[in-house]
C-alpha cells in the first residue's frame, strides 16, 4: 500500500515536473511570440519612418528647387514686364508716327487743294502768253 502510494506520489511528482516544464516551454513560446510581434512592429515602424524620411527628403529637394527657381522666376517676370513695356512703347511710337503721317498727308492734300486754283490760273496765263506769242509771230510775218 505504501508502495502504491509512493508510486502514485512519484507519478504525481513526475506529472507536476512535466507540467512545470510544459509551463516553462509555454512561457518561452509566449516570450518568443511577443519578441516576434515586437520585431514585426519595430520593422513596420522603421519602414514607415524610412518612407517618411524619403518623403521629407523629396519635399526638401522640391523646396530647394523652388528656392533656386525663385530668382529665375523673378528675372523672367522682370524680363516679361520689360518686354511688355517695350512692346507698348513700340506700339505707341507706331501710333504717333501714323498720326504724324496722316497729318502730313492731310497737310499735303490741303496744300495741293489750295494750289489747284493757282495752277489753273498759271495754266491760263501760260496759254495766254503762248497765244500772244503766236499772234505776235503772225503779225511779224505780215
Amino acid at each position: 500500500m505504501q508502495r502504491a502510494e509512493l508510486q502514485r506520489a512519484e507519478l504525481q511528482w513526475a506529472e507536476l515536473q512535466w507540467a512545470e516544464s510544459q509551463q516553462a516551454e509555454l512561457q518561452r513560446a509566449e516570450m518568443q511570440w511577443a519578441e516576434m510581434q515586437r520585431a514585426v512592429l519595430q520593422r513596420a515602424v522603421l519602414q514607415r519612418a524610412e518612407m517618411q524620411r524619403a518623403e521629407l527628403q523629396r519635399a526638401e529637394m522640391q523646396w530647394a528647387e523652388l528656392q533656386r527657381a525663385e530668382p529665375q522666376r523673378a528675372v523672367l517676370q522682370r524680363a516679361e514686364m520689360q518686354r511688355a513695356e517695350m512692346q507698348r512703347a513700340v506700339l505707341q511710337r507706331a501710333v504717333l508716327q501714323r498720326a504724324v503721317l496722316q497729318r502730313a498727308e492731310l497737310t499735303q492734300w490741303a496744300v495741293l487743294q489750295r494750289a489747284e486754283p493757282q495752277r489753273a490760273v498759271l495754266q491760263r496765263a501760260e496759254m495766254q502768253r503762248a497765244e500772244m506769242q503766236r499772234a505776235e509771230m503772225q503779225r511779224a510775218e505780215m
